[in-house]
């Protein structure tokens, strides 16, 4: 672009700004603005990590015994301090196994009466180091047996 001078001895364009320079100006601003916008987006879906492990979740018939077992903690070696606990197992086991009574979210355990449940279990991909790698959720019990004697049950 060339420059004159004016009377006065400052520099000013040769040409006046026209609408068409103006446009090519928005222009340029708008696609510099939409390439930001485009790297920004492009660089924070990047840094999302689909390969991550989930949680997997499936609706499992599961089985409460009417007597309770004992259990004990994740840090009692010796055996010196037993936990009473529900003894449990899922459609197409053989044996129960013992579970906390609160080991299924939304479920409490009443002695003497068996339970046939539907539950949600959730595999933890991520499990804590001093837990179970399930979690169980209650959908519904399907049925609530009374066995033996109702005055046991008490």
């Amino acid at each position: 672009m060339l420059l004159t001078t004016q009377d006065n001895g400052k520099p000013f364009p040769a040409e006046p700004l026209t609408s068409i320079t103006l446009i090519s100006m928005r222009t340029k601003i708008y696609l510099v603005t939409l390439l930001i916008a485009f790297v920004t987006i492009f660089g924070l879906t990047a840094c999302m990590n689909e390969d991550e492990p989930k949680d997997i979740t499936k609706e499992v018939t599961m089985y409460v015994s009417s007597e309770t077992g004992t259990m004990y903690d994740l840090f009692d070696s010796e055996g010196e301090f037993p936990i009473e606990c529900m003894l449990v197992k899922e459609q197409g086991e053989d044996e129960y196994r013992p579970l906390a009574f609160c080991g299924i979210q939304g479920f409490e355990y009443e002695k003497g009466y068996e339970y046939d449940l539907r539950v949600n279990k959730t595999t933890l991909a991520n499990p804590p180091a001093d837990g179970s790698i399930y979690k169980y959720q209650l959908v519904r019990v399907v049925e609530k047996r009374l066995v033996g004697n109702p005055n046991e049950a008490e």
